[in-house]
């Protein structure tokens, strides 16, 4: 594993100017190994551009290497550097894989880019399938309303650790809201991601 930028980046530089399979290969390690930042991007950037330029059998091993990426995927970053590599390569089986993808990028946490990964492809069957995710998506928010949702957040009240977040949410009750408040700015709990709905 390299333990430094200026090693990584020596590291990228060589393997760029390397078309060999091996080269592919160690792109594809870094990639694995998500160090975050520039030079990730760049090894991604490189993947890509070989999967475009490149035929037949280096083609399939890209394609090979960046599928095996997707399948045994650790973190976001790699899912998101992968579809978007695949996408620019125009994989003809990636349309089969970003619906479930999709899913993710509705939620504010760990987006995928899916949607940029579409785009991408250019496939005009991704028209319906962000218009069904769009309005699952707004049909699920509705359904946060409902009692049996409410009767879930009372129940989460028995959880020393949620009951207060529950209680909050469940009755929308100000004396809930003041203590949940409370808690969140004592700074024992996730409050950099619950104290914006306060």
């Amino acid at each position: 594993m390299l333990k430094s930028a200026r090693e990584l980046e020596c590291s990228t530089t060589k393997l760029e100017n390397d078309t060999s399979r091996r080269s592919s290969e160690l792109l594809a390690a870094v990639c694995y190994h998500h160090y975050h930042g520039e030079e990730e991007s760049k090894a991604f950037a490189i993947l890509e551009q070989r999967g475009t330029a490149f035929e037949d059998d280096e083609q399939d091993l890209i394609s090979l290497l960046l599928r095996t990426l997707l399948k045994k995927q650790q973190s976001v970053c790699t899912v998101k550097g992968t579809v978007n590599a695949l996408a620019g390569m125009k994989y003809e089986k990636l349309f089969g894989i970003l619906p479930n993808l999709l899913p993710h990028d509705v939620n504010v946490f760990f987006l995928t880019d899916t949607p940029n990964a579409l785009a991408k492809l250019g496939d005009r069957r991704a028209i319906p399938l962000l218009t069904d995710t769009i309005d699952r998506s707004v049909q699920e928010k509705d359904d946060h309303n409902d009692e049996k949702v409410k009767s879930y957040l009372r129940n989460g009240t028995k959880k020393k650790d949620i009951g207060k977040v529950c209680l909050a949410v469940a009755t929308s009750e100000q004396q809930y809201f003041t203590e949940l408040e409370k808690i969140l700015t004592d700074g024992n709990t996730l409050d950099y991601v619950t104290i914006e709905y306060l």
